[in-house]
């Protein structure tokens, strides 16, 4: 029973580290800002590439140098204010050549040095719905009401394991 309550409460640990890791880097992802330590996380909106990933799924994008970028590679780049994340087809003196796995025709326009974000690291299927789900503010309320009622609980459970202890 103590192995099973210790395994959840490492498991608990670990989720709330990750979606608060995630949480900050969501956080410093505008197009300006450099990142959190070189890494910007988007919550994809639209199925132009799947099936590499899809619509509310997690994106980690790093900051890699603009002249490491080769084709084939998946970056993250402004275009008419938007964020967009699509495959580099080729590499040209103008800029990169860019199309959505699932679309059929080449992005208009290259992608430069100015509008270059990063390149995809790692992709988490589906956590793009709970970061947008947070960011509303019902949900982030539940979600703080939450964490203060399992303080709450681990605070009480504590104290009383400390008093079985010193009984003994």
């Amino acid at each position: 029973m103590k192995l099973l309550k210790r395994a959840g409460q490492v498991l608990l640990t670990v989720v709330v580290v990750f979606f608060t890791l995630t949480a900050i880097v969501s956080f410093f992802s505008s197009p300006a800002a450099t990142g959190f330590f070189g890494w910007k996380g988007y919550t994809v909106v639209s199925g132009s590439m799947e099936p590499t990933f899809s619509a509310g799924d997690f994106i980690l994008v790093r900051t890699i140098p603009y002249e490491e970028v080769k084709a084939g590679d998946v970056i993250t780049f402004t275009r008419d204010e938007t964020i967009v994340s699509h495959r580099v087809k080729e590499v040209t003196a103008e800029g990169l050549v860019t199309q959505g796995d699932a679309n059929h025709l080449l992005d208009q326009g290259r992608t430069t040095r100015t509008t270059y974000i990063g390149k995809l690291a790692f992709m988490v299927p589906y956590y793009g719905y709970l970061i947008a789900a947070t960011q509303k503010p019902i949900f982030f309320a539940l979600l703080v009401a939450l964490l203060g009622l399992y303080l709450i609980y681990w605070y009480l459970t504590s104290d009383r394991e400390k008093a079985k202890e010193a009984e003994s």
